[in-house]
């Protein structure tokens, strides 16, 4: 049965060469463009992970700046 349906796909593919061709082409782009969402999804998603609580605050060290800014 699969050979049948290869023979038979191949011959429509022979005869309609152009609108398989577009068919075709079409197929592969949107295949290409739906992994690159894909991928560009799970790129984002894997950020900041690392953290559970998001309040994490970053508190500057004034005692560098005071060196510089103390003109005795």
């Amino acid at each position: 049965m699969l050979k049948n349906i290869l023979v038979t796909s191949l011959r429509n593919f022979f005869r309609n060469q152009i609108f398989s061709l577009i068919n075709l082409i079409g197929l592969s782009v949107s295949m290409s463009l739906g992994m690159l969402i894909i991928m560009i999804i799970k790129d984002q998603y894997s950020f900041d992970n690392f953290h559970e609580v998001m309040r994490n605050f970053r508190l500057p060290d004034f005692s560098e700046f005071h060196k510089l800014t103390d003109k005795k």
